[in-house]
């Protein structure tokens, strides 16, 4: 999927963008009954409860705000971002990118050039007293070693060096344009989407072919899901039942990113760190059963009852 392709007709013809903005709708509403029918049955005839205005960037593109914001959307929402956006653009003295400081495609590329270009934060799991000499503790205090060494040398790798990315969590779905800019630069074989607001989810199914960009990822045997709640704690479960269901040793290869500048965004974040520093206890599953077939075997040989 090409978005400047698929948004040049704007150019000539502004006034098409609610035909291209209801087509999207549509396809994406087409798709997600076929693939994810809840997210499809709650969005299909959704009414927001903030008033929604879209409207054609300079560049023709589609954007929007809520009528309640000074701003368009990403300017209010994440404004910081948008200030790094703008000092780029003066410092690079090119006109033409001076054309485009409210274009949001041209917003995105700078926002996935900081994505793959940041510098990866390690969360450190805490080292455990081992007492009874576990498998779990022994290979998680090692990896703990391992971490703790590179974070001293402060050996960090960028996204755009990893051959491939297991898991990426974009905390926001903003507009949706960051995320084929972003698959076209990085290899992220699991990709998790969590927004709280649903009315901005209802303004990415104008704005964005989610139905091409899933499809693709789909046909190459790579997972996209969904959490779609506004409240952090129901969000952290979700988080924590996606490793469980799809295998805890994605949790090696997980890079989170936080879309929006506001306190909701931080609080879900928290919420996910904590879950994430809690699953590395999961592993204990092994020394568990090893536990318990000693335990079993003692019990045999001592010609105990069972109950």
């Amino acid at each position: 999927m090409d978005l400047k392709k698929l948004y040049k007709p704007l150019k000539k013809n502004p006034e098409l963008m609610a035909d291209i903005l209801l087509r999207n709708f549509k396809n994406n509403m087409d798709f997600f009954k076929k693939y994810y029918p809840e997210i499809a049955e709650k969005f299909i005839s959704y009414i927001p409860d903030k008033s929604i205005d879209f409207f054609c960037s300079s560049t023709c593109f589609p954007d929007f705000k809520f009528t309640n914001y000074n701003h368009p959307f990403f300017q209010e929402k994440s404004p910081s971002l948008y200030s790094r956006f703008l000092n780029s653009i003066f410092q690079s003295n090119n006109l033409d990118l001076l054309k485009k400081n409210d274009c949001p495609i041209a917003l995105s590329e700078f926002q996935v050039h900081e994505i793959i270009n940041g510098r990866i934060v390690s969360l450190l799991a805490k080292r455990e007293y081992d007492v009874h000499g576990q498998i779990y503790f022994k290979y998680m205090n090692r990896i703990h070693e391992i971490q703790t060494y590179y974070s001293i040398e402060k050996n960090f790798q960028k996204l755009k060096d990893s051959k491939l990315i297991p898991l990426f969590v974009s905390n926001g779905v903003g507009y949706g344009y960051h995320f084929e800019e972003l698959i076209q630069k990085t290899n992220i074989q699991n990709l998790i989407i969590i927004e709280p607001d649903s009315d901005i989810f209802f303004a990415s199914l104008h704005t964005f072919d989610w139905a091409s960009f899933i499809d693709k990822e789909l046909k190459e045997g790579k997972t996209v899901t969904f959490i779609l709640n506004r409240d952090p704690k129901t969000i952290g479960r979700q988080f924590y039942l996606f490793f469980i269901e799809q295998g805890l040793f994605l949790m090696g290869g997980l890079s989170v990113y936080n879309l929006y500048e506001d306190e909701l965004s931080k609080i879900i974040l928290n919420e996910l760190k904590n879950y994430y520093l809690s699953l590395s206890s999961a592993y204990g599953y092994i020394d568990d059963r090893a536990f318990g077939i000693s335990h079993t075997w003692n019990a045999i040989k001592k010609k105990r009852n069972f109950v």
